[in-house]
């Protein structure tokens, strides 16, 4: 099984979003967003389902806008890095978050060097990832075409 750690991400250092819910005015991060208790946050002030409907943060407007900006870049070489992965996409434009997953070794639990063959980043705006997606879709690297298009989430 594929397991990924919610901290997982690369920032860049003027970030200030929060990727679980996308709000940059609180200036929080993950650990403290009141909708992480999906990742075992326990404490009082998350919402669990009370608030009015249409008002919960993670299904508003202005988080559906956020998860516009992220994208995925498939079909990477074995061996592809996390500082390759930024320097590939940054020429586009700033990225707020970016990761190359690695497999992890079921009988000691670290991290190989063998990458899962996708990343993912977010773009601070999303025509820096459209014009990434349409220059970068069939770029050879490492001797593979990369495939890049935007991720879709499955429950917004």
């Amino acid at each position: 099984m594929i397991r990924f750690s919610i901290m997982a991400y690369q920032r860049s250092s003027e970030q200030d979003i929060c990727y679980i819910c996308g709000d940059d005015a609180d200036n929080h991060m993950e650990h403290f967003c009141p909708f992480n208790y999906i990742f075992g946050r326990s404490s009082g002030d998350t919402c669990r389902g009370e608030c009015p409907v249409g008002e919960h943060r993670v299904t508003s407007r202005d988080h559906r806008k956020f998860l516009r900006r992220f994208m995925r870049v498939s079909n990477l070489p074995p061996g592809f890095r996390v500082w390759e992965l930024e320097n590939l996409l940054s020429p586009f434009g700033p990225l707020l978050m970016w990761d190359v997953p690695r497999s992890k070794n079921d009988i000691c639990g670290c991290k190989t060097e063998v990458c899962l063959s996708f990343g993912a980043a977010v773009f601070k705006r999303r025509e820096d990832g459209e014009r990434a997606i349409h220059e970068l879709n069939g770029y050879e690297t490492g001797g593979r075409k990369l495939r890049v298009d935007w991720v879709y989430p499955s429950c917004v």
